[in-house]
């Protein structure tokens, strides 16, 4: 039987438990995923435009100025400034990416990431973010 006593004893370990649970389903911001994303949905953007509005290599480089090339020179920042990748819905989107753009030359790289991609695929990124 709870009486007011036991249950004023309990009740901060019940609020510290609680607080804890809300703490840990905070999402983490993901600065590699999020410009992932913004890409393709500039290149999206960029593939609507209809051909006669942009005739011209100059047309064209405005175009991607306006869509979706800010976010490719994010990407493509290297070293220190590659912009960080903090989940693994993250990792799974980078390793989508590249081999989307069909840029990897190596075969054997080409093979692991493939692998590596269909492994990630099946984790549970629910329980895998919350774990780390």
């Amino acid at each position: 039987m709870i009486n007011r006593r036991s249950f004023l004893s309990a009740a901060p370990c019940v609020g510290a438990a609680l607080a804890f649970g809300s703490i840990a389903a905070v999402p983490v911001p993901d600065p590699m995923l999020e410009l992932i994303q913004a890409y393709r949905a500039g290149k999206i953007a960029f593939n609507d435009i209809p051909d006669h509005l942009i005739p011209t290599v100059e047309d064209e480089n405005r175009a991607i100025d306006e869509t979706y090339g800010p976010y490719m020179e994010a990407i493509l920042r290297n070293g220190e400034n590659t912009p960080e990748t903090t989940s693994i819905a993250g990792v799974r989107e980078a390793i989508r990416l590249a081999l989307e753009e069909d840029t990897i030359i190596d075969c054997m790289s080409e093979n692991a990431l493939r692998s590596a991609l269909r492994y990630l695929e099946t984790v549970d990124v629910q329980r895998t973010e919350l774990s780390v």
